[in-house]
């Protein structure tokens, strides 16, 4: 018996260099979007979060998603993919520009390039403004003259992230981006949280229709956990809970690469009372997950005895159980995730 343990043991070890390429297939989410900025931070008061407290955000971020994506390069949030890099998770870099002011054009492009020319293979695109046309639908020909000069000086895949019916609007768009980045809030159009999830995916649908060859990427989706009710859209953890459970398996089933919007709460969004803005993230503000998504979220399948961690005695499942029911795609969770804890 013991022989057959140590053998199984060296098995084991020896496939340990397939856990890196397969086990992010594990994770429930492809990616999460990324504000960073916590209590009495802002970017209208220019108050950034320290490296020390975006770092965390990705640690957290990393346990699960694939990818994060970000809203800006300026200040700490230019460091962000070099961050990314050295965690491990991918990067989908994204900019601000100002609708009605250009003056300052030109230093975001920049900032994008110099990103890019760090050359790290998790900077997986580059996004050139964020619903610029949501409220501003005549500044087409200055945000394509913007993405054409941002993709004339790079590689790295460049686009833009707007609503799903914008890029309807604007068909020039989709000619000028690598690929599309859509936004899709069941919320904002009133659904029913019973239809949420179906809804997202239909419109999704409809982009790949309108737009054949070219890929899409849902940059936002999500729900809120507070604020007002809107049309049959009613907020909530419950439904927020519901929406994933419902999504993230369409998501799936559709091989849709898409980023729940958002990571963290973020207070300095709170412009009204009821309002919606603060309150659409999987985490609170203070970095704890919120309970409702424990069970659609932080269920780790490499916790193979349920303890709430990641260890030996979980190794010593698989050796037990080896090949009856476990294999080599379990031992590849296992060992990615080894040392992991329930986020508290």
């Amino acid at each position: 018996m013991r022989l057959n343990k140590i053998i199984c043991g060296v098995l084991l070890a020896g496939i340990v260099l397939l856990a890196s390429a397969n086990a992010d297939e594990y994770k429930p989410l492809f990616g999460l979007a990324h504000g960073p900025f916590r209590e009495g931070q802002s970017p209208e008061t220019g108050v950034f979060p320290t490296e020390a407290q975006v770092r965390q955000d990705i640690s957290l971020n990393k346990r699960l998603a694939k990818a994060e994506r970000t809203f800006g390069c300026d200040n700490i949030l230019f460091h962000i993919p070099r961050y990314c890099y050295e965690a491990g998770i991918d990067c989908y870099v994204g900019s601000w520009f100002n609708q009605g002011d250009s003056s300052g054009d030109q230093n975001t492009v920049n900032l994008l390039l110099q990103i890019a020319n760090q050359n790290y293979p998790t900077t997986k695109a580059l996004i050139v403004g964020n619903e610029f046309l949501l409220g501003n639908p005549g500044g087409e020909a200055r945000l394509i003259a913007l993405i054409n000069q941002v993709n004339s000086a790079t590689n790295v895949p460049v686009t833009t992230a707007e609503t799903y019916n914008t890029w309807i609007d604007h068909p020039n768009l989709a000619n000028a981006v690598d690929f599309i980045g859509i936004h899709i809030y069941p919320y904002w159009e009133g659904i029913s949280i019973n239809g949420a999830a179906q809804f997202v995916v239909d419109k999704y649908n409809l982009i790949k229709q309108t737009f054949p060859g070219k890929e899409v990427v849902i940059f936002e989706t999500g729900w809120p956990t507070a604020g007002s009710t809107n049309g049959q859209a009613v907020p909530g953890e419950a439904n927020q809970k519901k929406f994933l459970e419902d999504f993230i398996p369409l998501a799936k089933q559709n091989n849709i690469k898409f980023f729940i919007f958002e990571g963290f709460d973020e207070p300095w969004k709170q412009k009204i009372p009821d309002d919606v803005e603060a309150h659409w993230g999987v985490f609170y503000e203070n970095r704890t997950l919120k309970p409702q998504l424990e069970s659609v979220l932080n269920t780790n399948p490499a916790d193979l005895n349920n303890d709430g961690k990641v260890d030996y005695k979980d190794l010593f499942v698989i050796a037990s159980n080896w090949l009856n029911p476990y294999d080599f795609v379990d031992y590849a969770v296992f060992a990615d995730n080894f040392g992991w804890k329930k986020i508290q």
